[in-house]
């Protein structure tokens, strides 16, 4: 899910799909569940919220070059400890979506059923599409 966050210099946009997970997993050597747990009790690696984070942009649209340079400059020059709360608001919007929230984003299965529903609905004389 999609989230917005005051961070750095502004409100950003962070999102985790499944290809940012993916870089994740490569980069931190863990699962999402052992990456939110670590986080969630201050066992993680001092390097774990800005890779989050960078990740977390990109996801949410940003250019991969932006986002480096935005972790470099909010990240890199501040205590460690500083960014661990928004790394764990973006994962915890990855892991945890509410039922009722919708994202920016639908997944395919999501888009491909509504395309169906949308060929077989009536057409405005009563035939289908």
């Amino acid at each position: 899910m999609r989230i917005t966050e005051d961070w750095g210099n502004g409100a950003y946009s962070f999102r985790l799909g499944w290809g940012e997970w993916q870089e994740l997993d490569t980069l931190l050597q863990v699962g999402p569940q052992e990456l939110y747990e670590r986080l969630l009790r201050g066992k993680a690696h001092y390097n774990w919220p800005r890779e989050i984070i960078r990740c977390g942009l990109v996801g949410a649209g940003m250019d991969p070059g932006q986002a480096l340079k935005l972790v470099r400059l909010y990240c890199e020059q501040r205590e460690i400890l500083d960014n661990t709360a928004i790394a764990l608001k973006i994962v915890q919007a990855a892991l945890f979506t509410p039922e009722n929230a919708k994202d920016d984003h639908p997944g395919e299965a999501e888009a491909t059923a509504m395309n169906s529903a949308a060929s077989t609905s009536p057409s405005p004389s009563g035939t289908l599409q």
